[in-house]
C-alpha cells in the first residue's frame, strides 16, 4: 500500500508540474526578459502568459567582471490573487547565459481588477573561491499587470476605443468604435493560440462605428483583439 501511494504522489507531482511546463525560445539572444509588457487578465477568465528570459554570463562588481556560477529564480511577488507561477525546470536554477521560460497562470477573480507591479527576483550566485565578500546577489525586475473588469471597456489605442458587448459572448459579438477623426483601421482578432479569426480593413467616421461580427463558428474561450496591430483589448465567448 505504502509503494502504491508513494507511486501515485509521483505520478500526481509530474502531472503538476508538466501543466506548467513551457517551450524555451532559444532565439532569444540578448539577456532580459520578454515580453517587455505582460498582456492584460480578465475578470473571472482563465489567463496564461509564458514568460521567456535569457540571463547574462557575467556582471560587474566593484569594478570588477565576475562570471555568473547560476542563476535561480527566487520569487514572484505582488502578482494578482489568484494567478501563480512556474518555471520551466525544476528547481527555477539556470546558467549563466542560459534561456528559459516560465508560466503565469490562474483565474483571476471578481472584484481583482486594478494595476499590479510584479516583481520579479533572481538571486546570481558567484563562484568559489571569490574576490567578492559574498556569494550571493539578488537583481529585481518589474512590469506592470493589469486586471482588467469583467465588463470593462476596452484599451484606448491611437484615437479611439473599442466597446465589446456583450462580453462575455455566444452567437455574435459587438464591437463598437468611438474614433475622433475620419481614419482607416484594421481590426483583427486572434484565438489564444494565434490563429486569426477575423481581419477586416475598415473606414472609421468621427463619431460611433459598430461591427457586428457573427461568432457561430468560434471556439470558447478568449479572443485578443488588435487594432492597427497593436494590442486592444480581450473579449471571451462563452
Amino acid at each position: 500500500m505504502q509503494k502504491l501511494f508513494t507511486i501515485l504522489f509521483a505520478t500526481l507531482l509530474f502531472a503538476n508540474f508538466a501543466q506548467g511546463q513551457c517551450s524555451v525560445d532559444t532565439n532569444l539572444k540578448s539577456p532580459g526578459f520578454k515580453p517587455d509588457t505582460i498582456p492584460h487578465a480578465m475578470e473571472q477568465v482563465a489567463y496564461t502568459q509564458v514568460i521567456q528570459f535569457k540571463f547574462p554570463t557575467d556582471t560587474v562588481v566593484f569594478s570588477q567582471k565576475v562570471t555568473f556560477d547560476s542563476l535561480t529564480i527566487k520569487s514572484i511577488d505582488s502578482l494578482p490573487k489568484s494567478i501563480t507561477w512556474q518555471c520551466g525546470k525544476p528547481g527555477c536554477t539556470y546558467k549563466g547565459g542560459e534561456n528559459g521560460c516560465l508560466t503565469l497562470s490562474g483565474t483571476p477573480p471578481l472584484g481583482s481588477a486594478g494595476k499590479y507591479q510584479m516583481i520579479i527576483t533572481v538571486t546570481a550566485h558567484f563562484p568559489m573561491p571569490s574576490p567578492f565578500p559574498y556569494r550571493h546577489q539578488d537583481f529585481t525586475n518589474t512590469w506592470n499587470f493589469y486586471v482588467d473588469g469583467a465588463n470593462a471597456i476596452l484599451e484606448p489605442r491611437f484615437s479611439n476605443y473599442i466597446l465589446a458587448s456583450p462580453n462575455p459572448f455566444d452567437q455574435q459579438v459587438s464591437l463598437e468604435i468611438a474614433s475622433l477623426n475620419t481614419e482607416k483601421t484594421r481590426l483583427q482578432i486572434f484565438d489564444i493560440q494565434g490563429r486569426e479569426v477575423y481581419n477586416i480593413q475598415t473606414q472609421l467616421v468621427a463619431g460611433n462605428n459598430k461591427y457586428i461580427i457573427d461568432t457561430k463558428t468560434w471556439n470558447s474561450g478568449l479572443y485578443i483583439i488588435k487594432n492597427n496591430g497593436a494590442f486592444a483589448g480581450k473579449i471571451v465567448k462563452m
